[in-house]
């Protein structure tokens, strides 16, 4: 249950920066890949260097969303947009709007509901006999 409430808190932190990646919103620069991290559970990401294109805004340890592990090589540079204080810059015309808005707090409140089923499990089969007495009763009398 507690990791199901922190997913869907994670999600919430970075709906305002998907939001105005999605739009376009933010500082435009480039993108400089230094290492290929392939250690998480998801796709391998880059992580590198991104410069303003006014280069007013240098950030040193940042990941690259929107592009595949093999669109880049070391030291190769693509453009990019900073949309927000994460450490995440977007390729052009790329964010994790779906991810982040819809799936992520879905599998968070997947995960809240079955922990609150595991620690309370005779209050969700109460609930469930009155949520589905209706459909009980319906069923009951077509046969009756």
């Amino acid at each position: 249950m507690i990791i199901g409430l922190g997913v869907v808190g994670v999600a919430l932190l970075h709906v305002g920066e998907e939001i105005r990646a999605s739009r376009g919103e933010g500082s435009m620069g480039a993108f400089v890949a230094r290492e290929l991290d392939c250690s998480g559970r998801g796709p391998c990401e880059w992580r590198g260097k991104f410069t303003s294109d006014d280069g007013a805004i240098v950030k040193h340890d940042v990941w690259l969303h929107g592009r595949s592990a093999d669109e880049l090589s070391p030291d190769a540079q693509t453009p990019a947009l900073l949309a927000g204080t994460s450490g995440n810059v977007y390729a052009p015309g790329t964010s994790q709007l779906f991810l982040t808005i819809f799936l992520l707090p879905l599998v968070g409140m997947v995960l809240a509901v079955m922990g609150v089923a595991f620690l309370f499990p005779r209050a969700l089969q109460r609930f469930l006999r009155y949520a589905t007495r209706p459909i009980t009763r319906a069923i009951a009398a077509r046969r009756g």
